[in-house]
């Protein structure tokens, strides 16, 4: 219960930092939707989920990480990596760790 108290939070807050960037506010909106259900993401596959110019998806996750809602952690141009930190954080102090001897 806390989890998803904790996970509602962090969205309305991320959707406060969002509204700070005005005019760009909305393709960043539409990104952010995206990265509530898929936490990693390039700008290649959040151009084509959201059907729009892969120019278009870099600037947005660019801007998400310019109000600090997703960190780059990895590659170059479309293929550069964005990840919802905190989500992710959130999510993994509930999870179980996944042990191999159970696969």
């Amino acid at each position: 219960m806390q989890t998803s108290l904790d996970v509602s939070s962090l969205f309305r807050k991320d959707q406060e930092k969002i509204t700070t960037l005005k005019r760009a506010a909305f393709p960043a909106r539409q990104v952010h939707e995206q990265l509530k259900r898929k936490a990693i993401a390039n700008a290649t596959s959040m151009a084509s989920a959201l059907e729009v110019s892969v120019p278009t998806a870099p600037a947005a996750l660019n801007n998400l990480k310019a109000v600090g809602v997703v960190k780059e952690i990895k590659g170059s141009g479309k293929e550069r990596l964005y990840i919802y930190t905190e989500l992710i954080d959130l999510l993994d102090k509930v999870a179980e760790p996944i042990s191999l001897k159970k696969l």
